[in-house]
């Protein structure tokens, strides 16, 4: 069975059940809860490609902070869109040490709550462009499917298969699926981090004077 959209998700749980414990009928409603269970593991664990996002920041004079983007998990780079560069990324005591009470071009920032807190305090509105790790785009009857689902299906699977044998009480088969499931977080993890590196690394001589 081919799952490639959230209904055949939840046909594809129904049936692995069935197979493997026949008492163990679980409704649409109770698979669909499971799998939202799954996907609140997914957003603690996975920063990879597939949730990759960037927004358009815009500062307010006079204004330390801006709100957080929804969705927002991890800051992966904050740049100014005239002059690119890394801004220092402090801690919120550092910020406030190093910057507290003043104004101008912000040179660091910080994240607290839902916000991005600058250092100095802009004087202007400036654009940045911050790319980030978002949260997966939950599935639902409306929302069939996400880039998640569609790359690895089987994450979804086996995420969804170990909360509802939890649920029944069936821990032999919740260990078994766990286990597939964390083997399959892993080998995702590092073909992430592979698909980042060039195939070949080219070295070049170094010139040498004298």
């Amino acid at each position: 069975m081919a799952i490639n959209d959230f209904d055949s998700l939840k046909a594809a749980v129904s049936a692995w059940m069935l197979r493997t414990n026949s008492d163990s009928v679980v409704t649409q409603a109770q698979i669909g809860n499971y799998v939202g269970l799954c996907e609140s593991e997914l957003n603690r664990e996975l920063r990879i490609r597939e949730l990759e996002d960037t927004e358009a920041v815009t500062t307010v004079p006079a204004q330390a902070w801006v709100e957080l983007p929804a969705g927002f998990k991890k800051i992966g780079s904050l740049e100014f869109d005239d002059k690119p560069f890394d801004m220092d990324f402090l801690t919120r005591r550092q910020l406030k040490e190093q910057y507290g009470g003043q104004s101008g071009r912000p040179r660091a920032f910080t994240v607290y709550g839902n916000r991005i807190y600058f250092g100095p305090t802009p004087d202007a509105a400036y654009t940045m462009t911050l790319d980030f790790y978002t949260a997966i785009t939950a599935l639902s009857e409306s929302q069939q499917t996400n880039d998640i689902l569609t790359n690895f299906p089987d994450i979804y699977l086996y995420g969804a298969l170990k909360h509802a044998y939890f649920q029944v009480k069936d821990t032999e088969n919740a260990d078994a699926v766990g286990q597939n499931y964390n083997a399959i977080i892993d080998r995702v993890k590092q073909a992430d981090v592979e698909s980042r590196m060039p195939t070949k690394l080219v070295m070049k001589a170094r010139n040498t004077i004298g």
